[in-house]
């Protein structure tokens, strides 16, 4: 519940600050382009992090979750 949340959290987050980034035409015709990219690439490296891309097994058990 907490992760579903904080997704559902994030994206209101983005869906107002969208229209603030395509105001960044303004000063660079190329910004947005370069903000929403560059999010979507730091979003890939933080993903090369989680426990699943590092071939770390994920707990199956409650008993697995307690001894870590």
């Amino acid at each position: 519940q907490t992760g579903l949340g904080l997704v559902s959290m994030m994206a209101r987050i983005g869906s107002m600050a969208a229209p603030a980034v395509l105001i960044l035409d303004e000063i660079l015709p190329a910004l947005p382009s370069i903000v929403y990219g560059g999010s979507a690439v730091l979003a890939a490296f933080i993903a090369f992090f989680l426990p699943e891309t590092l071939n770390v097994p994920l707990p199956d058990t409650i008993e697995d979750v307690e001894e870590k």
